[in-house]
Protein backbone atom coordinates (compact mmCIF):
# COMPACT_ATOMS: atom_id res chain seq x y z
CA UNK A 1 0.00 0.00 0.00
CA UNK A 2 2.77 2.74 1.15
CA UNK A 3 4.74 1.54 -1.85
CA UNK A 4 1.13 2.18 -4.46
CA UNK A 5 0.91 5.69 -2.59
CA UNK A 6 4.86 6.32 -2.99
CA UNK A 7 4.78 5.85 -6.66
CA UNK A 8 1.12 7.78 -7.11
CA UNK A 9 3.07 10.86 -5.49
CA UNK A 10 6.35 10.39 -7.69
CA UNK A 11 4.01 10.08 -11.01
CA UNK A 12 1.87 13.30 -9.58
CA UNK A 13 5.05 15.02 -9.23
CA UNK A 14 6.65 14.24 -12.47
CA UNK A 15 3.14 15.28 -14.60
CA UNK A 16 3.16 18.28 -12.93
CA UNK A 17 6.76 18.87 -13.66
CA UNK A 18 5.96 17.80 -17.43
CA UNK A 19 2.66 20.27 -16.87
CA UNK A 20 4.63 22.99 -15.81
CA UNK A 21 8.05 23.07 -17.82
CA UNK A 22 7.34 21.36 -20.99
CA UNK A 23 3.69 21.61 -22.31
CA UNK A 24 2.46 24.68 -20.83
CA UNK A 25 5.36 26.82 -22.35
CA UNK A 26 4.22 25.54 -25.84
CA UNK A 27 1.08 27.58 -24.90
CA UNK A 28 3.06 30.77 -24.58
CA UNK A 29 3.37 31.94 -28.26
CA UNK A 30 4.70 35.21 -29.60
CA UNK A 31 1.82 37.70 -28.80
CA UNK A 32 1.17 41.20 -27.55
CA UNK A 33 0.94 39.43 -24.12
CA UNK A 34 3.54 37.27 -23.84
CA UNK A 35 6.03 39.42 -25.29
CA UNK A 36 5.09 42.30 -22.85
CA UNK A 37 6.09 40.22 -19.51
CA UNK A 38 8.85 38.42 -21.29
CA UNK A 39 10.44 41.71 -22.71
CA UNK A 40 9.84 43.41 -19.00
CA UNK A 41 11.78 41.17 -16.99
CA UNK A 42 14.28 40.85 -19.28
CA UNK A 43 15.35 44.49 -19.63
CA UNK A 44 14.46 45.01 -15.82
CA UNK A 45 17.62 41.88 -15.27
CA UNK A 46 19.46 43.74 -17.83
CA UNK A 47 19.64 47.26 -15.99
CA UNK A 48 19.14 48.89 -12.55
CA UNK A 49 15.63 49.97 -13.05
CA UNK A 50 13.25 51.71 -15.00
CA UNK A 51 11.52 55.25 -14.97
CA UNK A 52 8.67 54.37 -15.29
CA UNK A 53 5.96 51.65 -15.55
CA UNK A 54 2.61 52.12 -16.91
CA UNK A 55 -0.11 49.15 -15.71
CA UNK A 56 -4.24 49.31 -16.58
CA UNK A 57 -5.92 47.46 -19.30
CA UNK A 58 -5.97 47.43 -23.10
CA UNK A 59 -7.31 51.33 -22.76
CA UNK A 60 -3.89 51.67 -21.73
CA UNK A 61 -2.15 49.31 -24.15
CA UNK A 62 -3.50 50.98 -26.65
CA UNK A 63 -3.17 55.04 -25.63
CA UNK A 64 0.36 55.34 -23.71
CA UNK A 65 3.32 55.19 -26.07
CA UNK A 66 6.57 54.91 -24.20
CA UNK A 67 8.37 55.39 -27.18
CA UNK A 68 6.59 59.35 -26.99
CA UNK A 69 7.07 59.52 -23.20
CA UNK A 70 10.90 58.32 -23.02
CA UNK A 71 11.58 60.80 -26.19
CA UNK A 72 10.86 64.03 -23.44
CA UNK A 73 12.65 63.38 -21.49
CA UNK A 74 15.12 60.32 -22.07
CA UNK A 75 13.61 57.93 -19.34
CA UNK A 76 13.08 54.37 -19.59
CA UNK A 77 8.80 53.37 -19.38
CA UNK A 78 7.38 49.84 -19.98
CA UNK A 79 3.64 49.34 -20.00
CA UNK A 80 2.65 46.21 -18.24
CA UNK A 81 -1.14 46.59 -19.51
CA UNK A 82 -3.09 43.74 -20.46
CA UNK A 83 -6.83 43.24 -21.84
CA UNK A 84 -9.39 43.63 -19.12
CA UNK A 85 -7.02 43.99 -15.97
CA UNK A 86 -9.26 44.30 -13.08
CA UNK A 87 -7.62 46.01 -9.89
CA UNK A 88 -7.44 42.92 -7.90
CA UNK A 89 -4.99 41.69 -10.55
CA UNK A 90 -3.15 44.96 -11.04
CA UNK A 91 -1.98 44.95 -7.42
CA UNK A 92 -1.24 41.41 -7.89
CA UNK A 93 1.30 42.61 -10.79
CA UNK A 94 2.22 45.92 -9.38
CA UNK A 95 3.79 44.54 -5.90
CA UNK A 96 5.59 42.42 -8.24
CA UNK A 97 6.54 44.65 -10.78
CA UNK A 98 8.16 47.48 -8.65
CA UNK A 99 10.47 44.89 -6.99
CA UNK A 100 11.54 44.03 -10.32
CA UNK A 101 12.33 47.41 -11.97
CA UNK A 102 11.92 49.85 -8.82
CA UNK A 103 10.30 52.47 -11.10
CA UNK A 104 10.52 56.17 -9.77
CA UNK A 105 7.15 56.50 -11.01
CA UNK A 106 3.91 54.39 -11.51
CA UNK A 107 1.21 55.24 -13.50
CA UNK A 108 -2.10 53.55 -13.41
CA UNK A 109 -5.20 53.17 -15.74
CA UNK A 110 -8.81 53.34 -14.32
CA UNK A 111 -11.00 52.05 -16.79
CA UNK A 112 -14.18 52.29 -13.75
CA UNK A 113 -15.92 48.89 -15.31
CA UNK A 114 -13.24 46.78 -14.06
CA UNK A 115 -13.13 47.94 -10.75
CA UNK A 116 -15.23 45.26 -9.17
CA UNK A 117 -14.31 41.72 -8.82
CA UNK A 118 -14.32 39.70 -11.89
CA UNK A 119 -17.31 37.11 -12.13
CA UNK A 120 -18.69 36.50 -15.64
CA UNK A 121 -16.15 33.65 -17.24
CA UNK A 122 -14.59 36.22 -19.72
CA UNK A 123 -13.80 38.67 -17.40
CA UNK A 124 -11.88 35.85 -15.08
CA UNK A 125 -10.41 34.26 -18.13
CA UNK A 126 -8.66 38.14 -18.84
CA UNK A 127 -6.79 37.52 -15.64
CA UNK A 128 -5.16 35.15 -16.29
CA UNK A 129 -2.79 37.36 -18.86
CA UNK A 130 -1.61 38.69 -15.36
CA UNK A 131 -1.32 35.54 -13.49
CA UNK A 132 0.17 33.63 -15.56
CA UNK A 133 3.47 35.66 -15.79
CA UNK A 134 3.36 36.62 -12.52
CA UNK A 135 5.94 34.10 -9.69
CA UNK A 136 4.91 32.41 -6.82
CA UNK A 137 3.64 34.49 -3.93
CA UNK A 138 1.40 34.89 -1.31
CA UNK A 139 -0.54 37.73 -3.29
CA UNK A 140 -0.58 35.75 -5.81
CA UNK A 141 -2.72 32.54 -4.33
CA UNK A 142 -4.44 35.04 -2.47
CA UNK A 143 -5.58 36.73 -5.47
CA UNK A 144 -6.41 33.17 -7.27
CA UNK A 145 -8.22 32.40 -4.17
CA UNK A 146 -10.67 35.38 -4.39
CA UNK A 147 -11.37 35.17 -8.26
CA UNK A 148 -11.56 31.43 -8.80
CA UNK A 149 -13.57 28.16 -7.85
CA UNK A 150 -11.73 25.75 -6.54
CA UNK A 151 -12.85 23.23 -9.36
CA UNK A 152 -11.30 26.06 -11.78
CA UNK A 153 -7.94 26.10 -10.50
CA UNK A 154 -6.73 23.55 -12.30
CA UNK A 155 -7.22 25.21 -15.91
CA UNK A 156 -5.91 28.28 -14.08
CA UNK A 157 -2.59 26.92 -12.93
CA UNK A 158 -1.98 25.16 -16.04
CA UNK A 159 -2.48 26.38 -20.00
CA UNK A 160 -1.96 23.11 -21.10
CA UNK A 161 -5.25 22.12 -19.41
CA UNK A 162 -6.90 25.40 -20.20
CA UNK A 163 -6.18 25.38 -23.56
CA UNK A 164 -7.36 21.44 -24.02
CA UNK A 165 -10.53 21.84 -21.85
CA UNK A 166 -11.47 25.32 -24.17
CA UNK A 167 -12.36 27.37 -20.83
CA UNK A 168 -14.05 29.84 -21.24
CA UNK A 169 -14.10 29.47 -24.74
CA UNK A 170 -10.83 31.70 -24.59
CA UNK A 171 -7.64 30.75 -25.81
CA UNK A 172 -5.69 33.33 -23.79
CA UNK A 173 -1.87 32.64 -24.64
CA UNK A 174 -2.17 30.98 -27.47
CA UNK A 175 -1.75 33.10 -30.67
CA UNK A 176 -3.91 36.10 -29.17
CA UNK A 177 -2.92 39.60 -30.34
CA UNK A 178 -0.08 38.77 -32.66
CA UNK A 179 2.69 41.15 -33.28
CA UNK A 180 4.15 40.10 -36.35
CA UNK A 181 1.96 41.65 -38.72
CA UNK A 182 1.83 44.93 -40.82
CA UNK A 183 -0.74 46.67 -39.70
CA UNK A 184 0.35 46.16 -35.78
CA UNK A 185 2.88 48.35 -33.33
CA UNK A 186 4.42 46.92 -30.60
CA UNK A 187 6.85 48.73 -28.51
CA UNK A 188 7.83 48.05 -24.52
CA UNK A 189 4.46 46.79 -23.79
CA UNK A 190 2.78 48.85 -25.99
CA UNK A 191 0.63 47.44 -28.61
CA UNK A 192 -2.03 49.60 -31.22
CA UNK A 193 -3.46 48.48 -34.82
CA UNK A 194 -3.15 50.87 -37.79
CA UNK A 195 -6.92 51.17 -38.05
CA UNK A 196 -9.78 53.37 -37.65
CA UNK A 197 -13.47 52.79 -36.24
CA UNK A 198 -15.98 51.03 -38.42
CA UNK A 199 -19.14 52.72 -40.07
CA UNK A 200 -21.20 50.99 -37.67
CA UNK A 201 -19.66 52.53 -34.57
CA UNK A 202 -19.41 55.95 -36.71
CA UNK A 203 -23.37 56.02 -36.99
CA UNK A 204 -23.69 54.70 -32.88
CA UNK A 205 -21.75 57.86 -31.68
CA UNK A 206 -22.06 60.15 -34.46
CA UNK A 207 -22.76 62.90 -31.90
CA UNK A 208 -20.16 62.66 -29.50
CA UNK A 209 -19.95 66.33 -29.58
CA UNK A 210 -23.70 66.62 -28.28
CA UNK A 211 -23.32 63.75 -25.87
CA UNK A 212 -19.67 65.13 -24.11
CA UNK A 213 -21.65 68.42 -22.95
CA UNK A 214 -23.41 65.91 -20.31
CA UNK A 215 -19.90 64.65 -19.27
CA UNK A 216 -19.51 64.62 -15.17
CA UNK A 217 -22.67 65.89 -15.10
CA UNK A 218 -25.02 62.40 -14.07
CA UNK A 219 -24.65 62.73 -10.25
CA UNK A 220 -24.42 59.43 -8.68
CA UNK A 221 -26.53 58.11 -5.68
CA UNK A 222 -26.16 59.06 -2.07
CA UNK A 223 -25.05 55.81 -1.93
CA UNK A 224 -23.02 55.10 -3.99
CA UNK A 225 -20.97 58.42 -2.77
CA UNK A 226 -21.06 57.11 0.61
CA UNK A 227 -19.78 53.52 -0.71
CA UNK A 228 -16.94 54.83 -2.94
CA UNK A 229 -14.07 53.37 -0.33
CA UNK A 230 -15.88 50.12 -0.09
CA UNK A 231 -16.83 49.33 -3.70
CA UNK A 232 -13.08 51.07 -4.99
CA UNK A 233 -11.38 49.71 -1.96
CA UNK A 234 -8.37 47.56 -4.71
CA UNK A 235 -7.50 51.80 -5.68
CA UNK A 236 -6.95 52.41 -2.20
CA UNK A 237 -4.81 49.34 -2.16
CA UNK A 238 -3.03 50.33 -5.06
CA UNK A 239 -1.87 53.56 -3.44
CA UNK A 240 -1.18 51.69 0.03
CA UNK A 241 1.24 49.36 -2.60
CA UNK A 242 2.85 52.62 -4.07
CA UNK A 243 3.21 54.46 -0.51
CA UNK A 244 4.98 51.28 1.24
CA UNK A 245 7.14 51.07 -1.74
CA UNK A 246 8.13 54.89 -1.61
CA UNK A 247 7.29 55.27 -5.44
CA UNK A 248 5.53 58.06 -6.91
CA UNK A 249 1.79 57.47 -8.07
CA UNK A 250 0.14 59.55 -11.08
CA UNK A 251 -3.39 58.09 -11.76
CA UNK A 252 -4.77 58.37 -15.38
CA UNK A 253 -8.34 57.48 -17.36
CA UNK A 254 -7.93 57.18 -21.14
CA UNK A 255 -10.60 58.61 -23.46
CA UNK A 256 -13.80 56.64 -24.75
CA UNK A 257 -16.74 57.19 -26.21
CA UNK A 258 -18.43 55.37 -24.03
CA UNK A 259 -17.07 56.94 -20.65
CA UNK A 260 -20.19 60.10 -21.61
CA UNK A 261 -22.61 58.08 -23.99
CA UNK A 262 -23.31 55.62 -21.04
CA UNK A 263 -24.72 57.11 -17.67
CA UNK A 264 -23.19 54.57 -15.69
CA UNK A 265 -19.50 54.94 -16.63
CA UNK A 266 -20.33 58.51 -16.56
CA UNK A 267 -21.41 57.98 -12.48
CA UNK A 268 -18.30 56.01 -12.02
CA UNK A 269 -16.06 58.25 -13.41
CA UNK A 270 -17.79 61.10 -11.57
CA UNK A 271 -16.91 59.24 -8.22
CA UNK A 272 -13.43 59.21 -9.34
CA UNK A 273 -13.07 62.95 -10.33
CA UNK A 274 -14.70 63.47 -7.15
CA UNK A 275 -12.61 61.50 -4.80
CA UNK A 276 -8.92 62.68 -6.20
CA UNK A 277 -10.19 66.00 -6.09
CA UNK A 278 -9.94 65.90 -2.30
CA UNK A 279 -6.14 63.91 -2.28
CA UNK A 280 -3.74 66.61 -2.18
CA UNK A 281 -0.56 64.40 -2.96
CA UNK A 282 -2.05 62.31 -5.41
CA UNK A 283 -2.49 63.48 -9.18
CA UNK A 284 -5.52 61.83 -11.53
CA UNK A 285 -5.96 63.30 -15.10
CA UNK A 286 -9.23 61.98 -16.95
CA UNK A 287 -8.35 62.39 -20.18
CA UNK A 288 -11.77 62.23 -20.66
CA UNK A 289 -12.35 65.96 -19.82
CA UNK A 290 -9.74 66.72 -22.11
CA UNK A 291 -11.55 65.55 -25.23
CA UNK A 292 -12.17 68.53 -26.76
CA UNK A 293 -8.62 69.83 -25.78
CA UNK A 294 -6.83 67.01 -27.66
CA UNK A 295 -8.71 67.38 -30.14
CA UNK A 296 -9.86 63.65 -30.63
CA UNK A 297 -12.38 62.39 -33.72
CA UNK A 298 -13.64 59.17 -35.16
CA UNK A 299 -9.71 59.26 -36.93
CA UNK A 300 -7.99 58.35 -33.65
CA UNK A 301 -9.99 55.26 -32.88
CA UNK A 302 -9.95 51.75 -33.84
CA UNK A 303 -12.98 51.27 -31.81
CA UNK A 304 -15.11 53.07 -29.65
CA UNK A 305 -13.12 51.80 -26.98
CA UNK A 306 -9.85 51.91 -27.66
CA UNK A 307 -7.59 54.95 -29.87
CA UNK A 308 -5.63 53.94 -32.68
CA UNK A 309 -1.35 55.18 -33.33
CA UNK A 310 -2.69 58.38 -33.93
CA UNK A 311 -4.50 58.70 -30.84
CA UNK A 312 -2.26 57.36 -28.85
CA UNK A 313 0.44 60.17 -29.78
CA UNK A 314 -2.48 62.85 -28.93
CA UNK A 315 -2.89 61.35 -25.67
CA UNK A 316 0.61 60.21 -24.80
CA UNK A 317 2.13 64.03 -25.72
CA UNK A 318 -0.43 64.97 -23.33
CA UNK A 319 0.34 63.21 -20.43
CA UNK A 320 4.06 63.50 -20.90
CA UNK A 321 3.11 67.27 -20.39
CA UNK A 322 1.27 66.51 -16.96
CA UNK A 323 4.30 64.44 -15.94
CA UNK A 324 6.87 67.28 -16.55
CA UNK A 325 3.22 69.68 -14.63
CA UNK A 326 4.13 67.96 -12.27
CA UNK A 327 7.49 67.47 -11.95
CA UNK A 328 8.03 64.26 -12.23
CA UNK A 329 10.74 64.48 -14.58
CA UNK A 330 12.54 67.07 -16.01
CA UNK A 331 12.14 67.32 -19.70
CA UNK A 332 14.83 66.58 -21.84
CA UNK A 333 14.60 67.27 -25.54
CA UNK A 334 12.02 70.28 -25.80
CA UNK A 335 12.36 70.89 -30.05
CA UNK A 336 10.63 66.98 -29.94
CA UNK A 337 7.83 68.09 -27.27
CA UNK A 338 7.14 71.28 -28.68
CA UNK A 339 7.15 69.91 -32.24
CA UNK A 340 4.38 67.38 -31.05
CA UNK A 341 2.56 69.61 -29.06
CA UNK A 342 1.56 71.74 -32.02
CA UNK A 343 -0.06 68.88 -33.76
CA UNK A 344 -2.45 68.30 -31.07
CA UNK A 345 -5.59 70.83 -32.58
CA UNK A 346 -8.11 71.73 -29.67
CA UNK A 347 -11.53 72.37 -30.88
CA UNK A 348 -12.17 75.72 -30.60
CA UNK A 349 -15.45 76.86 -28.57
CA UNK A 350 -17.22 78.24 -31.17
CA UNK A 351 -17.12 75.12 -33.65
CA UNK A 352 -18.44 72.95 -30.90
CA UNK A 353 -21.46 75.28 -29.88
CA UNK A 354 -22.36 75.30 -33.99
CA UNK A 355 -21.85 71.78 -34.20
CA UNK A 356 -23.58 71.32 -30.86
CA UNK A 357 -26.55 73.40 -32.53
CA UNK A 358 -26.63 71.97 -35.51
CA UNK A 359 -26.85 68.03 -34.11
CA UNK A 360 -29.91 69.20 -31.75
CA UNK A 361 -31.42 70.76 -34.63
CA UNK A 362 -30.99 67.69 -36.83
CA UNK A 363 -31.70 65.22 -34.26
CA UNK A 364 -35.24 67.29 -33.89
CA UNK A 365 -36.70 67.60 -37.61
CA UNK A 366 -35.71 64.16 -38.50
CA UNK A 367 -38.11 62.88 -35.04
CA UNK A 368 -40.68 65.33 -35.70
CA UNK A 369 -40.84 64.54 -39.29
CA UNK A 370 -40.43 60.17 -38.79
CA UNK A 371 -41.53 59.89 -35.43
CA UNK A 372 -44.95 59.07 -33.60
CA UNK A 373 -46.82 62.40 -32.27
CA UNK A 374 -49.13 62.51 -28.95
CA UNK A 375 -50.61 64.90 -27.46
CA UNK A 376 -50.41 66.22 -24.07
CA UNK A 377 -51.25 69.83 -23.21
CA UNK A 378 -49.41 68.76 -19.95
CA UNK A 379 -48.85 70.91 -16.90
CA UNK A 380 -45.48 69.92 -15.45
CA UNK A 381 -45.36 72.56 -13.37
CA UNK A 382 -46.48 76.64 -12.79
CA UNK A 383 -43.77 77.29 -15.43
CA UNK A 384 -43.47 74.81 -17.82
CA UNK A 385 -46.46 72.72 -19.96
CA UNK A 386 -45.76 69.97 -22.60
CA UNK A 387 -47.76 70.29 -25.56
CA UNK A 388 -46.36 67.35 -27.99
CA UNK A 389 -44.57 64.60 -27.25
CA UNK A 390 -42.48 62.74 -30.72
CA UNK A 391 -41.25 59.40 -30.51
CA UNK A 392 -38.25 57.92 -32.29
CA UNK A 393 -35.83 55.27 -32.78
CA UNK A 394 -32.70 54.46 -35.26
CA UNK A 395 -30.29 52.03 -35.38
CA UNK A 396 -28.46 53.29 -31.73
CA UNK A 397 -30.84 55.25 -30.06
CA UNK A 398 -34.04 56.16 -29.65
CA UNK A 399 -35.43 60.46 -29.00
CA UNK A 400 -38.50 61.70 -27.64
CA UNK A 401 -38.91 65.62 -28.29
CA UNK A 402 -41.11 67.49 -26.28
CA UNK A 403 -42.59 71.01 -27.70
CA UNK A 404 -42.86 72.91 -24.57
CA UNK A 405 -43.80 76.61 -23.76
CA UNK A 406 -42.78 78.06 -20.29
CA UNK A 407 -44.24 81.37 -18.47
CA UNK A 408 -40.22 82.68 -18.03
CA UNK A 409 -37.53 83.24 -19.96
CA UNK A 410 -34.29 81.96 -18.08
CA UNK A 411 -34.57 77.90 -17.90
CA UNK A 412 -35.32 76.73 -14.88
CA UNK A 413 -34.63 73.08 -16.49
CA UNK A 414 -30.80 73.81 -15.99
CA UNK A 415 -30.92 72.13 -12.47
CA UNK A 416 -32.81 69.06 -13.72
CA UNK A 417 -33.08 65.97 -15.43
CA UNK A 418 -35.80 63.27 -16.49
CA UNK A 419 -36.12 59.74 -15.39
CA UNK A 420 -37.83 57.94 -18.25
CA UNK A 421 -39.89 54.61 -17.21
CA UNK A 422 -40.82 52.58 -19.84
CA UNK A 423 -42.90 49.82 -19.35
CA UNK A 424 -43.24 46.48 -21.63
CA UNK A 425 -45.76 44.22 -22.67
CA UNK A 426 -45.59 40.61 -21.93
CA UNK A 427 -45.56 40.28 -25.47
CA UNK A 428 -42.47 41.69 -26.10
CA UNK A 429 -40.51 39.78 -22.97
CA UNK A 430 -38.19 38.03 -25.47
CA UNK A 431 -37.06 41.20 -27.13
CA UNK A 432 -35.82 42.74 -23.90
CA UNK A 433 -32.23 42.96 -23.09
CA UNK A 434 -30.09 40.40 -21.84
CA UNK A 435 -29.99 41.81 -18.67
CA UNK A 436 -33.94 40.86 -17.88
CA UNK A 437 -34.12 38.13 -19.86
CA UNK A 438 -35.02 35.51 -17.45
CA UNK A 439 -36.41 37.57 -15.05
CA UNK A 440 -39.69 39.14 -14.52
CA UNK A 441 -38.75 42.98 -14.95
CA UNK A 442 -40.82 44.54 -17.10
CA UNK A 443 -39.17 48.56 -17.32
CA UNK A 444 -36.93 50.13 -18.58
CA UNK A 445 -35.22 52.98 -17.36
CA UNK A 446 -33.22 56.15 -18.44
CA UNK A 447 -31.79 59.04 -17.22
CA UNK A 448 -31.30 62.03 -19.61
CA UNK A 449 -31.04 65.54 -19.87
CA UNK A 450 -32.69 68.17 -21.71
CA UNK A 451 -31.24 69.43 -24.64
CA UNK A 452 -33.35 72.70 -25.36
CA UNK A 453 -33.29 74.43 -27.99
CA UNK A 454 -36.00 76.95 -30.54
CA UNK A 455 -37.09 76.31 -33.79
CA UNK A 456 -39.23 78.86 -35.86
CA UNK A 457 -40.00 80.67 -32.61
CA UNK A 458 -41.41 76.72 -30.83
CA UNK A 459 -39.32 75.64 -28.19
CA UNK A 460 -38.20 72.09 -27.97
CA UNK A 461 -36.29 69.94 -25.64
CA UNK A 462 -34.50 66.70 -26.98
CA UNK A 463 -34.28 63.73 -24.71
CA UNK A 464 -31.60 61.02 -26.43
CA UNK A 465 -32.08 57.65 -25.06
CA UNK A 466 -29.67 54.69 -25.51
CA UNK A 467 -31.04 52.81 -27.55
CA UNK A 468 -31.27 49.24 -25.31
CA UNK A 469 -33.43 46.92 -27.24
CA UNK A 470 -35.46 46.63 -29.82
CA UNK A 471 -39.01 47.26 -28.22
CA UNK A 472 -41.18 49.76 -30.04
CA UNK A 473 -44.18 49.77 -28.10
CA UNK A 474 -44.84 50.09 -24.11
CA UNK A 475 -48.00 49.62 -21.87
CA UNK A 476 -46.68 52.80 -20.28
CA UNK A 477 -43.91 55.30 -20.80
CA UNK A 478 -43.57 57.68 -17.54
CA UNK A 479 -41.23 60.68 -17.59
CA UNK A 480 -40.73 62.01 -14.17
CA UNK A 481 -38.78 65.53 -13.21
CA UNK A 482 -36.16 64.64 -10.79
CA UNK A 483 -33.58 67.36 -9.37
CA UNK A 484 -29.90 67.05 -9.96
CA UNK A 485 -28.28 67.18 -6.69
CA UNK A 486 -30.88 65.48 -4.55
CA UNK A 487 -31.76 63.00 -7.14
CA UNK A 488 -35.18 63.33 -5.75
CA UNK A 489 -38.79 64.02 -7.92
CA UNK A 490 -39.14 67.78 -7.97
CA UNK A 491 -41.44 69.16 -5.68
CA UNK A 492 -44.65 70.38 -7.24
CA UNK A 493 -43.95 68.68 -10.68
CA UNK A 494 -46.01 66.28 -12.04
CA UNK A 495 -44.94 63.18 -14.06
CA UNK A 496 -46.55 62.90 -17.57
CA UNK A 497 -47.72 59.17 -17.99
CA UNK A 498 -48.65 57.95 -21.91
CA UNK A 499 -50.49 54.58 -21.88
CA UNK A 500 -50.56 51.94 -24.83
CA UNK A 501 -47.08 53.86 -26.84
CA UNK A 502 -45.88 52.72 -30.55
CA UNK A 503 -43.01 54.50 -31.34
CA UNK A 504 -42.74 53.39 -34.58
CA UNK A 505 -45.39 54.76 -37.34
Amino acid sequence: MRTLIFKTLILTLISCLILAYVLDPVFRDSNANSKTFNEFYKSSNDSDSLDIIIVGSSHAKNAYFPKVIDSVFNTKTYNLSTGGQNYITTNLLLENAIKEAKPKLVIIDLFPTLIKLPKLAKSKGSQLRVIDYTPLSQRRVQTINKIYSFSELPSVYSETIRNHDKWYNRNWSLNEFPVNNENVIFYKGYFNLKKKIGNQEKEKYKDFIVEYENYLKVIPSKKELENFEVNYSDILETIKICKKNNVKMLFVSAPYFDAFFRDENNKKHYLLNRYFKNQKEINYIDFNTKFNELGLTFEDYWDKGHLNVNGSYKTSIMLAKKIADFGFFEVKNPVYFKKELEKVVPRKTENIKEKVTLSITKQIENTLKKGVSYKTNHKLNKDISLNDVVFNIDESNRYIVIEYTQTINDSILDDFYFLISKTINKADFDKRPKWQLGTEKNKLHWEVYPRLITINDKNYMLLMLDKKCQITNFDKIRIVLKDKKTKKSVSGAKPLTLENVRIIK
